[in-house]
């Protein structure tokens, strides 16, 4: 059902919980004007550490540091 979802909820599919962050501006319009439901305003999600750990460190420039 849609109203099952909304910002900031935890949505199990295929045994997986996903966490809505936000959602565009016609599924707004649509939750307020087919459901009456207001949805919050988006959340920030967190930093993928993932990501995080790909930036390359840059090398010593120095030869006595090691």
């Amino acid at each position: 059902m849609p109203q099952d979802f909304g910002i900031g909820v935890d949505v199990g599919i295929y045994d997986r919980q996903i966490r809505l962050y936000d959602c565009d501006e016609y599924t707004r319009q649509f939750f307020q004007s087919q459901l009456n439901i207001t949805l919050p305003p988006g959340q920030s999600s967190p930093q993928d550490n993932f990501a995080q750990s790909q930036i390359k460190v840059p090398p010593k420039r120095d030869g006595e540091m090691k």
